[in-house]
Parts: structure tokens; sequence; C-alpha cells
């Protein structure tokens, strides 16, 4: 008896909890265009805002964010064209972890460490990789190591110790600790 009314109360509650939810609203992804906000809407302009650099030209393509730099001839074959047939992608390396797109990697590299800004310090050199700050101090041989190699098999992480709560990465404990008593 208590399974069979298990079971019509299981029967009543599924179309009552699925009901509530509109499975043909389009979910809003920051920054991503959907049915209700078109390419060019003012909400993906403040969407973009978050994202705007000096000296590029950022737009939303599929959740994805494609950078450019200012007055490029590819940002004129983007509009015209859509996706370029030849292109760079970094996962998750922008802003929030965005997956970013761009001509070439010398014009993501060049965005990222605008991006960098708020982080510097005198006496250090900061890195974004992966959405993680790399820091070192000046002519460190690990930055010469890092920059040749990537991520250094040996290294210290400090998750949300950073500038605006940002993971932060170094060779060793006492480079972060100087990096956040820097002023």
């Amino acid at each position: 008896m208590k399974t069979r009314l298990k079971l019509i109360t299981f029967a009543l509650a599924v179309p009552a909890i699925v009901g509530c939810a509109d499975l043909n609203t389009p979910q809003r992804i920051a920054g991503s265009a959907t049915a209700s906000t078109p390419m060019g809407s003012p909400e993906e302009a403040d969407d973009l805002a978050a994202y705007q650099r000096a000296g590029f030209v950022v737009k939303m393509d599929d959740g994805r964010l494609w950078v450019f730099r200012e007055g490029a001839p590819e940002l004129a074959d983007f509009e015209t064209h859509g996706e370029l047939a030849k292109h760079v992608i970094r996962p998750a390396a922008g802003p929030g972890r965005i997956t970013l797109k761009s001509p070439d990697i010398e014009t993501i590299n060049a965005y990222l460490n605008n991006e960098l800004a708020p982080y510097q310090r005198a006496g250090f050199v900061v890195k974004m990789e992966d959405g993680r700050l790399w820091v070192f101090r000046e002519g460190a041989p690990e930055l010469a190591d890092f920059e040749t190699h990537g991520e250094l098999a040996k290294h210290v992480i400090r998750p949300a110790a950073g500038p605006g709560r940002i993971t932060l990465k170094s060779p060793d404990t006492e480079t972060i600790e100087a990096y956040l008593n820097a002023q």
C-alpha cells in the first residue's frame, strides 16, 4: 500500500514540477545573444562594456569573446562574414574565465596584458594563465622558465588571495607574500 501511495504521489508531482520550469525560455549567458536579446542590442552592449580595453574592439559570438585590435582588417572581415577561417582560441583565458578568440595569439596576449594593469606592482611581473595570476619578481630565473615552457613544475597556489579574490600562483610563498604586501 505504501509503495502504491508513493507512486501516485510521484506521478502527480512530476508534471507539477516540470510545469513550473519554462523549457522554451532561452537562458541568458552573460554577454551572449539569445532570441530575446539579438546581437547589437543595448543589453549586449552593456554586457560587452565589462570586456572593453583601450585599443581593442570586442565582439560576442556564441558565448565567446572575439578580440580585435582597433582598425584591424580582420575586424571588418568578421563583421561581414562572421567567424574567421584562421583564428586562435584560448579557452577560459579572459575576464571571468570567458573563452577568447582572435585572429592571432599576439592580439590575445596584448589584450590580456592590458587587463593586468590593476594587478601590477613595482618590482613584480604578473602573467595571466587560465584565469589565474602568476606572480614573479622582476628578473627571476623562474620567469624566463615560465615564458619558455609554461607552468612551472614546482609552484605555490593561493586560491582567492589576490586583488579581487583572484587565485595567485608563484614559484614560492615568499614571492606571493612580498607581492601582497607591496603597494
